[in-house]
Order: structure tokens, then sequence, then C-alpha cells
């Protein structure tokens, strides 16, 4: 590998030119990173659920401070997406050994190249179905309200940081690679019939080819979570004395 770094953040970060928000390599549960979800992320780039603030018998229970409303959420389904790219990525069918080919009718054999040294695929089995708060004022008042007991009990956001999720896509299968090296090739058969590789939406039916690059191939009938948004907070402290301790919050938003 010609490129270093952890595969998560450079993924996310070539992919940062689609409007859906902040891309996601490791596999992450729709039941565990959901709209109204306080988390983060930890070194290893997984997610870990601190409270699902929809839940309100939940986290009243947990004797946290409560949101004087519930939160709601709305759902859009049948949404569909041809295959997402890197700016410096590029598809193209292409022909394989015949000992290779899938034993499927209308597959096609398809190879990803970047023209810089690193480059992003994420394929998406349809359909995809997104899910958003309806306000998420009053979870960042929760925040911003428990903020002594969130720091309390998960020190470890004060490097981390916390995310209040506002938005989800998520899918039942999808494919993702990060190319790592100028005309590194990712090769992956898909069930598509249209000759437009770039505009191709695969359907049914993948699997893995030889490759240059590393395909993560997920399946999880609860969903798995392509693209998050949400409130990205900082939340620091600050020592006035030995004893007394008072605490100071910095929000930060990312692609609301």
């Amino acid at each position: 590998m010609s490129l270093s770094g952890r595969l998560d953040v450079i993924f996310a970060e070539q992919l940062r030119n689609h409007p859906e928000g902040h891309a996601l390599y490791n596999k992450v549960s729709a039941d565990h990173l959901k709209p109204g979800t306080c988390g983060f992320f930890d070194e290893k780039g997984d997610w870990n659920v601190i409270e699902q603030l929809c839940d309100r018998e939940t986290w009243e229970s947990d004797g946290w401070i409560g949101i004087p409303e519930q939160l709601r959420t709305e759902t859009d389904f049948g949404i569909q997406w041809p295959v997402k790219l890197s700016e410096s990525a590029k598809g193209y069918e292409i022909d394989v050994d015949v000992n290779l080919k899938p034993p499927i009718s209308g597959g096609i054999n398809i190879a990803f190249k970047s023209s810089e040294n690193v480059g992003a695929v994420l394929i998406t089995d349809p359909p995809v179905e997104r899910k958003r708060l309806k306000r998420d004022l009053p979870a960042l008042d929760w925040v911003l309200q428990n903020t002594r007991k969130l720091l309390d009990h998960w020190p470890e956001i004060l490097s981390r940081g916390l995310w209040i999720v506002t938005k989800t896509y998520s899918v039942k299968r999808c494919a993702n690679a990060v190319l790592t090296a100028k005309d590194d090739e990712a090769k992956i058969s898909i069930q598509a019939s249209i000759p437009d590789v770039a505009n191709a939406v695969p359907s049914a039916t993948w699997w893995k080819q030889g490759s240059h690059g590393s395909w993560n191939i997920y399946t999880d009938d609860s969903g798995i979570v392509v693209f998050m948004s949400g409130i990205q907070c900082k939340v620091g402290l600050v020592r006035r004395s030995k004893v007394r301790k008072t605490t100071r919050y910095v929000q930060r938003t990312f692609k609301r």
C-alpha cells in the first residue's frame, strides 16, 4: 500500500463531494446509528452508542435530565443511487477469464481505478432508506443539560468528540473499497444491465473478484448505515480550582 492512514478516515474524506453526509467505511447497523442517537466514534472508527434520545423511557430510567418534548423522525423509502465514487475514481466494464465469470445472467464485471494516489468506491443495493430527525435543537439541549454526566461516564469524548445523529442513509447490502495507489484497480461483478457504469444501479447479487483493492461487502436485514450527518460536539473541561470544575461546551456542525 502506497498510502498510510486509517481507511475509514480516507474513505470519508474521499466521498466528501457527495451531499448525503459523512460516509461510513466500517459496518454500522441502522439499529445502532439512527436519528436521535447520541454517541461517538472510537480510535478504530467504530461507533459507540451512549443513548437513544428518541427512546424516552430508556433515558429517563437511566437517570438523564429530560427533554421536554418527544423527538420525532421521518423516513423516506425507495431511493436509488448509482455507484458513489470519489472525484478521482472512474469505473469501466471489463472482460475477465471465462473461469472467473459469475454464473448469473445479466452480470457485468467492473473495474474501478483512481487517477490519483487515492480513491473510494461505494456500491449500494437498492432501495436506500433515508431517516431524519424533524427537530434537532431538543437533542442539543439534552447534551447541554447532561454534559457533566456524559464526561463522568465517557471521558473518552474529551478527545473523540460527541455526535448527535440527525440523518442517516441505510441499505441492506453494500460494498466499499479504498483505492490505495494511482491506477490501482478494484474489480467486482454486479448484476446490472446499464452500459454506463457510472450510472449503473446494482441489483440482488454481487461477489468479489480478485483485486489489488480491498472490498468490504456487508449484509444486514436491519440495514447498514452508509452515510450519516448530525451535530458534532466538542466537550471540554475548565478547572477553576482543585475541588471545583465547570464544563465548557462548543458546538460544531457537519452537514446538518
